[in-house]
């Protein structure tokens, strides 16, 4: 009703999992809510949905960071997260369970995703730490846009991305803007030519001209002639899409000799035979493009001519002496096909082990600072920008103190970058220690560090919090026989709105007013 009082809705982590929000969509009169954790629905009665995650469940949301949710032309929710990629709700049985359809590394797509976005033509695109990738709605496949397609930022940020009125996607990136036009993205339809680049018959080296007879026909014949126990021959091909050599892809097959095609490696190409029955065949190559589309096949003859034990009588001779080893072979390859298998689940159960590891060292690079352990600028941000949200829509209110240590370089050049290091260390302690539990110190590089003062808002309040802040920074630290004593400035600014860019401003001017007052001392913004 006009002139009444807006009501306030705060949910706990009781209710949404995770109090820490960090992206909203709404959903005609209900709210879909992503947290540090996970997913939860808000519906127009207030009530909550917690959706459930597991990561054994094929089509349940994956634990974690939701860092942007969407929903696409068709009325689907699709939800992009740190380290699990994008989870695309399919569909909510009748007993309300939601259903989800994943996408991750395995499905192409780099699993941190940071935004997502959906073009004019419904085709939803994700920036993820690894460039760009564009998602089908309809077959949800997955099609990566990275250096070779003009995308030349590696990295972007979370929840950095906005769509044009021209029909253009915006992405923020670790090193600027990336801007999309959808509707001029084009195939690769380039068809590269393959040719052999080295030829080897019982490792002697042919010229390779005769070889290039062109794609679709057949080039010179390769000979292999008994020759001791150099018998064999070798091929190495290339197909010419230098945009992007790495992924072009490589097969081969002996027609004749081998059932099927063979995969090689991009890095390798090379078709190699040893040992060979004597008789003709036909050794067919074939090389893609950078998106996979292959061209032509190259199509060489080969001839190889019987050695003097598969002669008919040196071959009757070899079948007595074969029926008695067999027995003895049959169980020796029984053995070693059962150590191989050991050996190779062994090896999956260390690689396993080594992947989660890394993850978990890359989530604590990505969020902490390794001097000090408080949390990095990265951190910052996000929680600077999602306290103002907050502040900006009535919730509580809170104040942004920035900290900077008083001449840190003369430290540093008196006393050693380890006096320096010791320095910080302890400054992150005493700060932790000055604060309440509720607060967050941050570490945002150099000598500078910040708090986020949750619910205090008045001068009265934060005279005492700084003048302790002021007074444990300034405790003597004793190092290697000397003793380090340093000050420091504060400067703080109580949130006014959602404006996050210009609450940092205001802190930083209240930074510098303490400085130019004689340091050691803290100065609060005028106003809100």
């Amino acid at each position: 009703a006009a002139g009444a009082r807006p009501a306030v809705l705060r949910r706990e982590q009781a209710a949404l999992g995770d109090a820490r929000v960090t992206a909203l969509l709404a959903d005609g009169a209900a709210l879909w809510v992503g947290t540090r954790s996970g997913l939860a629905r808000v519906g127009a009665d207030g009530a909550v949905e917690l959706v459930p995650t597991a990561l054994d469940v094929a089509d349940r949301l994956t634990p974690g960071y939701v860092a942007s949710l969407l929903r696409d032309a068709g009325g689907r929710l699709w939800v992009g997260q740190y380290g699990a990629g994008v989870a695309v709700l399919a569909a909510t049985d009748a007993d309300g369970r939601r259903r989800f359809r994943r996408l991750g590394a395995g499905d192409g797509l780099e699993p941190t995703v940071n935004a997502l976005l959906a073009d004019a033509a419904g085709a939803v695109w994700a920036s993820t730490d690894a460039g760009l990738a564009r998602i089908d709605p309809a077959t949800l496949a997955v099609r990566a846009f990275g250096a070779p397609e003009g995308v030349h930022i590696p990295t972007y940020w979370t929840a950095s991305a906005a769509a044009t009125g021209a029909g253009e996607l915006v992405f923020g990136g670790l090193t600027g803007l990336t801007v999309l036009r959808p509707d001029r993205v084009a195939p690769w339809r380039y068809r590269a030519p393959l040719v052999v680049s080295r030829v080897l018959v019982n490792d002697r080296a042919l010229p390779v001209a005769p070889y290039n007879a062109g794609a679709g026909r057949r080039a010179a014949p390769v000979t292999v002639t008994p020759d001791g126990r150099a018998r064999g021959f070798a091929l190495e091909f290339a197909a010419l899409d230098y945009s992007a050599p790495e992924r072009n892809r490589y097969e081969y097959r002996l027609a004749g000799f081998d059932a099927d095609w063979i995969k090689s490696e991009a890095g390798s190409r090379r078709a190699a035979y040893t040992n060979l029955p004597p008789g003709n065949y036909v050794l067919q190559l074939r090389g893609s493009n950078r998106n996979g589309d292959w061209g032509a096949p190259l199509e060489v003859p080969v001839r190889a001519l019987p050695a003097w034990h598969q002669l008919p009588a040196a071959r009757g001779a070899a079948a007595l002496l074969a029926l008695a080893l067999l027995a003895a072979l049959v169980q020796g390859r029984t053995a070693l096909l059962r150590r191989r298998q050991r050996e190779l689940q062994a090896m999956v159960a260390a690689r396993t082990a080594e992947l989660t590891a890394a993850q978990a060292r890359l989530e604590a690079i990505a969020y902490a600072d390794p001097l000090t352990g408080l949390p990095n600028r990265r951190r910052f941000n996000d929680e600077l920008r999602h306290l103002a949200a907050l502040a900006g829509r009535g919730g509580a209110g809170f104040t942004l103190l920035l900290i900077d240590l008083d001449h840190f370089k003369q430290v540093n050049d008196t006393l050693g970058h380890d006096a320096g290091d010791a320095l910080l260390a302890a400054a992150a302690a005493r700060l932790r220690a000055a604060v309440r539990e509720s607060d967050r110190p941050f570490r945002l590089g150099g000598d500078e560090f910040a708090v986020l003062l949750a619910g205090t808002t008045d001068a009265d309040t934060l005279a005492p919090v700084c003048g302790r802040i002021l007074a444990d920074l300034a405790a003597p630290l004793p190092h290697n026989g000397a003793v380090v004593r340093v000050s420091a400035s504060v400067g703080g600014a109580v949130a006014a709105d959602g404006d996050h860019e210009a609450l940092y401003k205001r802190a930083d001017v209240a930074l510098y007013g303490a400085k130019a007052a004689g340091r050691a001392t803290w100065r609060l913004a005028a106003g809100r």
